[in-house]
């Protein structure tokens, strides 16, 4: 848990000290991709120190594409036997 706390202070001080300077050179554009991608990755470090079950692209891939890989294993499964 203590490096959890040590990602949230040195994050929230790369936030705050980028930030203001892109504040100070009204960079709007970078300003908002700096801080959208600076929340995403938080968010994710927290998600996976706190053990969320977050999914992995091949378990989503895998659920999109077990209904069609379903029947076919079946129809493949019944013609062996």
């Amino acid at each position: 848990m203590l490096t959890v706390w040590g990602v949230l202070i040195v994050g929230g001080a790369i936030f705050f000290l980028q930030g203001s300077q892109l504040v100070k050179r009204k960079e709007k554009k970078e300003m908002i991709i700096f801080s959208s991608s600076m929340v995403i990755a938080m968010m994710l470090y927290i998600g996976l120190a706190v053990r969320l079950p977050i999914s992995s692209p091949a378990e989503i891939i895998g659920k999109i594409l077990n209904p069609i890989v379903r029947p076919i294993e079946h129809w493949m499964n019944e013609g062996a036997s």
